[in-house]
């Protein structure tokens, strides 16, 4: 049974479908048209929730685990100081009081630092903001019509077309341009985002690595119009491991700082590698039998980490 079929047997509404797993409306219309980051998995934890609810009967059937045994959630979102700040940048820059002379914000950090991640909750529960992925070997007209697609849902063939698309989507109402993997935009492209910015009138967000910041001192009159402040991601924290083990996995280690030093030890202070590292610890304690995250399991881990 896929989404779009329950939603049509039970009458629910996109949004009410999404509070039951605390996305918005726009996250569920992605996950529907599987669009949306992981949208297999969304579309189950919503399928799952509804057959709880007995709304689905017989027709779907959850899976069911061994008691006691441990599964990580793969679609666990936790709010970090990182996520937080990308959120506060985005509302600011989207607030029609504020002004349009410095709106072009700037979120930079290392690769595995949950960046692309923070980005792709906020546009799924913001019908505002759109995204587009950088790609190597993209033209201007090419990044244009992502742009105008991400906004309007259709693309033009020409540079100019897709501009003017881009304009009129943007007149009425403010919306967040955010351009994903903007390290390795070529210069032009920068330039020519700036002069969109100015031309549309429209909010725009660039997010990379940290040679992005390097970049922006070469370009004067880019750099005068970066809205503050310029969003910096930090490695995660004990405070972030305890928490994602909490939401992912079920597992309450807040009281045990010496494994949450383990795991972030381990990790690198990556996001990336302690979901990865989840993983295989939770098939540890399954194959163990264990259910508490103690340091001996840690260690047993370690041992037979890849």
């Amino acid at each position: 049974m896929t989404l779009r079929d329950a939603l049509e047997m039970t009458g629910m509404s996109l949004t009410d479908a999404g509070d039951l797993v605390g996305l918005g409306k726009s996250a569920v219309s992605r996950v529907q048209n599987q669009s949306y980051p992981k949208w297999e998995h969304w579309e189950k934890a919503i399928l799952d929730k509804m057959a709880s609810l007995g709304m689905l009967g017989e027709e779907y059937q959850i899976e069911q685990l061994p008691k006691g045994t441990l599964k990580v959630n793969p679609v666990a979102f936790i709010t970090t100081q990182n996520v937080q700040a990308v959120n506060s940048l985005a509302s600011d820059l989207l607030n029609p009081s504020t002004t349009l002379n410095a709106s072009i914000g700037m979120v930079t950090g290392s690769a595995g630092y949950g960046k692309t991640t923070a980005i792709q909750h906020l546009v799924a529960n913001d019908d505002k903001a759109a995204y587009v992925l950088f790609m190597e070997g993209f033209s201007l007209t090419m990044l244009y019509k992502a742009i105008a697609t991400e906004l309007t849902g259709f693309c033009s063939r020409t540079f100019e077309s897709n501009l003017a698309q881009i304009k009129e989507a943007t007149r009425i109402f403010r919306r967040l341009i955010i351009i994903d993997e903007a390290d390795r935009l070529p210069l032009k492209m920068i330039e020519s985002l700036r002069t969109l910015n100015e031309y549309c009138g429209t909010p725009v967000m660039l997010v990379g690595e940290e040679s992005l910041a390097g970049t922006m001192e070469t370009l004067p009159r880019l750099k005068s119009r970066i809205r503050k402040p310029q969003i910096v991601f930090k490695p995660i924290n004990t405070v972030d491991v305890a928490t994602y083990y909490q939401e992912a996995v079920g597992l309450d280690i807040s009281g045990s700082p010496k494994v949450c030093q383990m795991l972030l030890k381990w990790a690198g202070r990556d996001f990336r590698v302690l979901v990865n590292d989840a993983q295989h610890i939770v098939q540890v304690m399954n194959a163990s039998g264990k259910t508490e995250l103690t340091e001996e399991v840690v260690h047993a881990y370690r041992t037979s980490r890849p």
